[in-house]
């Protein structure tokens, strides 16, 4: 073993002890009956704003500033609260990319973080899932206007 090894193998355990092991993930779900229909068609069309794939093109275009985030809070800070910042942060930017029909897609994220499997935070969305009746009440009073 040489002495950048033992090196290697100390900062790990120090790791290891200021942050803990195991699986920190953080999770948006947007839970509306048409949001993953609107997500992958490429092929609608979307008058009033928003786009296909509102939720991976923000997370591609932003996974290095939440790399960022987390790396710098594993011995600075509290890397759990990082995780919730950039689930937040994801969901803003969801919330701007989401097609505008009735505001519906971009009030539905619902930000998890989960350590170890356990649910650490967990914030409702603004906007709760519709019903079809619900959905087709709204698209017969649009019409209307």
């Amino acid at each position: 073993m040489t002495v950048g090894d033992k090196f290697t193998v100390t900062g790990w355990k120090r790791v290891r002890a200021q942050v803990g092991s195991g699986h920190l993930t953080g999770k948006l779900v947007v839970n509306q009956v048409y949001a993953k229909y609107q997500h992958e068609r490429l092929d609608l069309s979307h008058p009033r704003g928003g786009s296909a794939k509102y939720l991976e093109g923000p997370l591609y275009t932003n996974y290095a500033d939440y790399y960022r985030r987390l790396a710098k809070q594993v011995l600075d800070g509290d890397l759990t609260q990082a995780m919730i910042d950039v689930v937040e942060s994801l969901n803003t930017a969801m919330s701007s990319a989401a097609p505008i029909e009735a505001n519906n897609l971009r009030r539905s994220g619902s930000p998890r973080v989960f350590d170890n499997g356990a649910e650490v935070y967990h914030r409702p969305a603004w906007q709760r899932r519709l019903s079809e009746q619900e959905l087709r009440a709204q698209r017969r009073s649009r019409r209307r206007r």
